[in-house]
């Protein structure tokens, strides 16, 4: 585990050495090096980032030239098709950029933030993110509430599943400011759920965030007093000596939950005392888990077609167990090619690119249109049957290693009606049988679990929502969600989550609980879950979701609008360094420090030169700002 994935290789080993076959699984840190001990410090050969992340080539047949050519016109007149759409509306949409700027260079701050006492629940990349954000913005009281014994969320080590990565290229999944690494090939990589966590903890000590975070602090529930408009917390805390305690912290004067993925979601259906065999969820399965199913040879059934089930089954079948595993699910997700979407060193294609971001709008006409459009772009990916249902598309990405793999497990469609004693049987009346079923059915915020109480009262939430701007929850408005304001990918969205917070405490004029329910009432958009991220929600299409919700922010002047069309083309276009969505609503918000990259500073490499620092540039790389255009 000391063998640093993509840039380190053991010629000691004698997995990975005489074997290049096994070598790009070795080092996507899938097999454990036995002759590893007592060779961490001698000196290893670099080794490409397209070997370190198991690339290859694509598995797919390569296209025949009269379909490239019929994709190729395809999108050349969908695209021609929007912008002559969009083009009669420059003017107006010009007209607007310049009233949000006159509007908000008139905006002054009505409250000091350094008065404020902000609570974060929950202690991931997000929650971090949220915390030193604030503490940019001069808040001095506030406070990161974390059940686990330690900072990192989805990556920390009871949480995370066995081969567990981050589905995007570092570049896009780094803190503001404080890059995963300063080698490229490395902000380029997939980094295994443990690096992750040491990124997120290099963070923590970068920022000397710790004093603001409390560990083994679990918030049950929040008393909102409608009055003082402020929030208390009850903290179930665990002691140096393993004692629980419950303790009273506030007031508050916002509660931001920034939770994604705490709880595992696992149907509950009938038989399962009956059934002879283990019942786990992918979250339950750690290496032990893993390694006992391997060792004992025994049946697996997979259970849905999430990005979690992908990874199960691609773990499985890197493990030589692809015969004794089956995929059961309704319909597999849509996925994304790692290589079009994240490898910022494939071949430049702005008529696929652009397509990707048309491809966007248009799912709020036609999502059938749209994913035609992203299959004519060759971006999307489908294991074992091609669909064009775009509810199934959640940002998953496979590379072309982890497609290879998958393919190699049989799969079938159906639904399970009840357990038996030997395994499970179908709606359709069919028995399977198995020793393991795995349910990987994703995961739930654990909001469902907090207690809210309104005035002493006890309030019900209920299961969905319009929020004020997409953040706020209107009737309890000192409570407001992280994990629903996705204004983008990564660590970085805790940022605008501060920026909001920020805003609408000491910037935006106290609106009452009615005028706010009003406003929400006219988000574009469906409700918004708090229990379940819209990135997880099934039957619901979430690029059409997160485009209606932008569009809702730009018309209510949060997100500027040159500043979203510069941060998704940085993203989906041009691959930048991918930065926070700068909104520009705070006042003389000052720009972050930079920190060169982590594991070139921090990790086993630890005293060689880093590269540049990258500072806070707005532009991310531009020669101009999306500050200066708002």
């Amino acid at each position: 585990r000391d063998l640093r994935r993509g840039s380190r290789s053991n010629p000691a080993c004698e997995i990975c050495a005489p074997s290049a076959a096994a070598r790009p699984l070795h080092l996507a840190g899938m097999i454990c090096c036995a002759s590893a001990k007592g060779v961490a410090d001698r000196p290893r050969p670099e080794v490409p980032a397209r070997l370190a992340t198991g690339f290859g080539p694509p598995p797919e047949p390569p296209r025949p030239w009269w379909l490239r050519l019929a994709a190729a016109m395809f999108m050349l007149t969908a695209n021609i098709a929007l912008a002559c759409v969009l083009l009669p509306l420059v003017p107006v949409l010009a007209l607007l950029v310049c009233a949000r700027h006159v509007l908000f260079s008139t905006h002054r701050l009505r409250r000091d933030p350094r008065d404020l006492r902000v609570a974060v629940v929950g202690g991931g990349w997000s929650g971090l993110g949220c915390l030193n954000r604030l503490k940019e913005l001069g808040v001095e009281h506030a406070t990161v509430f974390e059940a686990r014994d330690d900072v990192g969320g989805t990556w920390h080590p009871t949480q995370a599943y066995h081969s567990l990565q981050a589905h995007s290229a570092m570049w896009t999944t780094s803190f503001h400011g404080f890059d995963f690494s300063s080698d490229a090939a490395e902000m380029d990589s997939k980094a295994r759920a443990d690096e992750v966590q040491d990124y997120v903890r290099g963070f923590a000590d970068a920022r000397g965030l710790w004093p603001h975070v409390q560990l083994k602090s679990k918030v049950r529930a929040l008393h909102y007093d409608s009055k003082a408009r402020t929030a208390m917390l009850e903290v179930d805390r665990v002691g140096v000596r393993g004692e629980l305690s419950t303790m009273q912290e506030g007031p508050f004067d916002m509660v931001v939950y920034a939770s994604l993925s705490y709880v595992p979601h696992a149907p509950q259906l009938p038989g399962a005392k009956m059934f002879g065999g283990r019942i786990l969820h992918a979250g339950e399965v750690d290496a032990a888990a893993f390694d006992r199913i391997i060792a004992g040879n025994e049946r697996v059934i997979v259970v849905g077609g999430s990005k979690t089930a992908h990874d199960m089954i691609i773990a499985f079948a890197r493990a030589g167990h692809a015969e004794r595993t089956l995929w059961l699910r309704r319909r597999a997700y849509q996925m994304f090619k790692w290589e079009k979407i994240s490898d910022r060193t494939t071949e430049f294609n702005p008529l696929a690119q652009l397509s990707v971001l048309t491809a966007f709008f248009y799912s709020l006409l036609s999502p059938t249109f749209a994913s035609l459009l992203l299959w004519a772009a060759d971006y999307l990916v489908c294991i074992s049957d091609w669909h064009l249902d775009l509810d199934r598309n959640h940002f998953g990405t496979l590379d072309c290693d982890q497609r290879r793999q998958a393919a190699l497990v049989p799969f079938k469609a159906g639904d399970i009606a009840s357990f038996t004693r030997e395994g499970v049987q179908l709606r359709t009346g069919e028995l399977l049988e198995c020793d393991v079923l795995l349910f990987a059915t994703g995961f739930h915020t654990g909001f469902s679990d907090l207690a809210i109480k309104r005035d002493g009262a006890p309030f019900d939430m209920g299961d969905s929502v319009q929020l004020y701007n997409h953040f706020v929850h209107p009737q309890i408005p000192v409570l407001a969600s992280s994990t629903a304001f996705l204004t983008t990918i990564g660590p970085v969205r805790g940022d605008n989550a501060a920026d909001m917070a920020v805003y609408s405490l000491c910037v935006e004029r106290e609106l009452t609980e009615a005028e706010m329910v009003r406003s929400a009432s006219r988000n574009l958009g469906p409700p918004t879950s708090l229990n379940t991220s819209s990135l997880f929600a099934t039957g619901q299409n979430f690029i059409s979701t997160l485009i209606l919700m932008h569009l809702s922010l730009i018309a209510g002047g949060i997100v500027p609008l040159p500043a979203f069309i510069l941060h998704f083309f940085d993203l989906f276009v041009f691959k930048t360094r991918l930065g926070r969505l700068h909104l520009g609503i705070v006042p003389g918000a000052p720009a972050s420090n930079a920190e060169p990259g982590y594991f070139r500073n921090h990790g086993p490499e630890k005293g060689k030169k880093g590269g540049a620092a990258q500072g806070d540039d707005p532009s991310g790389g531009w020669p101009f700002s999306p500050a200066t255009l708002v």
